[in-house]
């Protein structure tokens, strides 16, 4: 893509379908989930890289420039990069690993100096002899950050340059890890993210516009999209690696962790992320995976379909994760709050998810029942059980919401991997949704304020979430006094049918509610929702 708007667009790398053609669907890949169904990947006729041969430029104060080195020499022998083969070869040319041939610091002064001109100062000095497989990523210092639009309006692009007579495949690459990529990790970590974004694009585009490689084929459904490249068909960055694991057995963001216990059979793979945490987003970014099981003596992640069945294991831990992980072969002692009538795992969740003191349910295959819990009781193994997990987060129908954003994520085909990435930075109180924009749009919001009834849908978090200026009509409980929002919410978690709590503020009232169905703007009004254990 020659300017990223978003400012969290992916670094990631798409699977085709196994059928040798020239037109490919777009699944996953290990590390990538699903985007919009159907959408085709074509190969325009022009050529790629198959042999890509990296030449980092660093431009001002870059950091670790060895390091890079070593991001680009493992993203040219990585698994990703063996997903291309075969699948993404021309009828002439065919990919094969690359490699790091040499790196250079520039040390111009002018701030104004482009990728463009600091390649061809590169390639006239001799120092760099371009062929068919040449890339060069610039990588610029933080001081020239406002010479790249403060990074507001481009985490990265990738183009080429003509000189004499010869085209050379390019990236810019600024210090923008504030606003693009993934959290929780270092800058230069979250810098990977657009940086391996455009080697996989610009190995498979080299040259966009004059001589289009492998783009989005035009379909009813992207008509809009023509234009995007391997990489803007994905829309999250995955972790290759991470910190090591502490003995603490921490629990990764967004799961519950059953101790004691593992999963047998269903292997989807083997990971070794380093980290119980990293196994998250690889669960959720491969379509298959339900749950996981983290050995913390081989700290090795092994993702489980829902056909896994646990067993007792003293090195490892179960992690089920909220909103669409299941755990075949698991039941939670006591704590019941009623049992139902359900025709699958799938339904027991759903009847769960709209109980608002349920925080997590077992369905039994031989009966059909779905038996919802109040509390994450003790495990234990029962082969016709299966246990499920709701979302950490309300939704509210027909809300849209300013305030301010963390980061946007586009073509989001369900709002699970939103809520993973919300879960897991702290600043994050909630998101807005909307299926419609670009193929599925969130917005992760430190602040929810403008509120507007909209087409969009807004998700905050139980047990904190607060939306100013919104009622709700009907449905009421009861109503009393409170002295604040938070007396309010108290209020509500005593109640196991109260979904939600509406604090006016002019008349020190709480109302409690039952369900949630028309939403109004009502300023002195405070929806406060309650936490899901109670």
């Amino acid at each position: 893509m020659l300017a990223l708007i978003s400012l969290t667009l992916s670094a990631a790398l798409v699977l085709s379908a196994p059928a040798p053609t020239t037109t490919r669907t777009v699944l996953s890949s290990p590390t990538v989930s699903n985007y919009v169904a159907g959408t085709l990947l074509i190969h325009k006729g022009g050529p790629i890289l198959p042999k890509v041969q990296i030449y980092p430029v660093f431009v001002g104060k870059v950091q670790d420039q060895a390091g890079w080195n070593a991001v680009y020499n493992t993203l040219a022998n990585s698994l990703q990069m063996a997903v291309l083969f075969g699948q993404y070869d021309t009828p002439t040319q065919k990919f094969s690993y690359g490699k790091v041939v040499k790196s250079f610091p520039f040390t111009g002064s002018d701030k104004g100096t482009s990728a463009e001109d600091v390649v061809k100062a590169l390639l006239n000095s001799g120092a760099i002899k371009p062929d068919n497989n040449t890339y060069i990523p610039v990588h610029y210092g933080p001081e020239f950050n406002s010479f790249v639009g403060g990074c507001a309006n481009s985490c990265a692009w990738h183009s080429y340059v003509s000189w004499n007579g010869f085209r050379v495949a390019i990236g810019m690459i600024p210090d923008c890890a504030v606003n693009c990529g993934i959290g929780g990790v270092t800058r230069m970590d979250q810098l990977t993210c657009p940086a391996s974004h455009e080697f996989f694009e610009a190995i498979t585009d080299p040259y966009p516009y004059a001589a289009d490689g492998w783009r989005q084929a035009k379909t009813a459904k992207s008509n809009w999209t023509d234009s995007n490249e391997i990489a803007d068909l994905c829309y999250t960055c995955q972790y290759m690696t991470g910190p090591t694991v502490s003995q603490s057995n921490e629990t990764p963001f967004g799961t519950i962790k059953l101790a004691g216990y593992d999963l047998k059979g269903a292997d989807i793979g083997a990971q070794n992320p380093k980290s119980a945490n990293g196994c998250t987003n690889l669960c959720k970014s491969e379509p298959l995976c339900s749950s996981f099981s983290y050995n913390y003596d081989t700290k090795t992640c092994l993702l489980k379909s829902a056909s896994s069945k646990a067993v007792s294991s003293t090195a490892s831990a179960i992690f089920v994760p909220y909103g669409f992980g299941i755990a075949a072969g698991v039941d939670l002692i006591g704590n019941d709050l009623s049992t139902l009538p359900s025709t699958d795992a799938s339904g027991c969740r759903a009847q769960c998810q709209v109980v608002p003191a349920c925080v997590a349910a077992i369905f039994n295959s031989e009966t059909k029942a779905c038996i919802l819990k109040s509390v994450i009781g003790d495990p234990s193994p029962v082969p016709i059980a299966t246990l499920v997990i709701p979302s950490q987060y309300i939704r509210l129908n027909g809300l849209g919401s300013e305030g301010k954003q963390i980061r946007w994520y586009w073509a989001v085909s369900d709002i699970d991997f939103c809520q993973l990435q919300c879960t897991s930075d702290p600043s994050c109180i909630g998101m807005s949704y909307d299926p419609n924009l670009y193929h599925g749009s969130c917005f992760l919001r430190s602040s929810i304020s403008s509120l507007a009834i909209s087409n969009t849908d807004l998700y905050v978090r139980y047990g904190t979430g607060t939306v100013p200026g919104v009622d709700y009509i009907g449905n009421d409980i009861s109503s009393g006094p409170a002295t604040d929002q938070e007396d309010c919410r108290g209020q509500c978690n005593a109640v196991n049918e109260c979904v939600a709590g509406i604090f006016n503020v002019a008349e020190k009232l709480c109302i409690l509610k039952s369900a949630l169905e028309s939403p109004t703007l009502v300023d002195i009004a405070v929806l406060v929702v309650p936490a899901r254990e109670r």
